[in-house]
Parts: structure tokens; C-alpha cells; sequence
């Protein structure tokens, strides 16, 4: 193999583990602080405290869109943006004084998966 070859090799991998590293280190860090949820432009969100659950509709499609989530409690409910794409967002604390344990984005009857907090 050419020296020249080798070197190109031998950068491109470390660039590719670089990125990796980078990726991993910046999912792990925003995922500490918050869980971010979207669905198209929508976009819901729950603390890094797990104990506030906010969710804005950003999209004017006669659409509603809400977090459903499920607490350390057992419990389940959900939030929603009432006024549609119009300024403002719904949010609130687990109803049940519990803390977010999971969570997913709806809009009309499309979920995402639910995901851990």
C-alpha cells in the first residue's frame, strides 16, 4: 500500500471515529438535560428534572397535537397545544405529582414511539 494511500486511510478513519465520538457526546449531553420530541414541526419536550411535560403546534393543518406520556407512577395522560399553530404552547407537571418516565408526540391519531426520559 502507498504511503500516500495509508495516510488518506489512516485520516479518513479517524475523522469517521471523531464524528462518532462527537455524536455520541452531544446526543448524551442534550439527552441528559432535555427530551426533545417531534413530529413534523411540532415539537413537545419534557425537563431534564422530569417533571414538566410542553408541547407547541407549529403546523396550520386543523391538526391537533399533544404529549402523551406515562409517570414513575404508573399513571398516564397527556398535554396539549389547544390553540392550534397560534402563538403559545401547553405544558404542565405530571398530574399525579410523579415524575415523566415516557413519553410521544400525537398529532391526530399518528404517534411516534414512545421514548424513555
Amino acid at each position: 500500500m502507498s504511503s500516500l494511500r495509508s495516510k488518506v486511510m489512516t485520516t479518513a478513519a479517524l475523522g469517521v471515529g471523531a464524528v462518532v465520538a462527537t455524536m455520541t457526546l452531544t446526543s448524551t449531553a442534550a439527552y441528559a438535560h432535555q427530551l426533545g420530541l417531534n413530529h413534523g414541526t411540532d415539537y413537545g419536550w419534557v425537563t431534564s428534572t422530569h417533571t414538566y411535560i410542553g408541547v407547541c403546534d407549529n403546523e396550520a393543518d386543523n391538526h391537533g397535537v399533544r404529549v402523551e406520556y406515562i409517570t414513575n407512577k404508573g399513571g398516564m395522560d397527556s398535554v396539549g397545544d389547544g390553540n392550534g399553530s397560534a402563538g403559545g404552547c401547553g405544558g404542565e407537571n405530571p398530574f399525579d405529582g410523579g415524575t415523566v418516565d415516557r413519553a410521544r408526540i400525537c398529532e391526530a391519531n399518528d404517534c411516534t414511539s414512545w421514548y424513555y426520559a
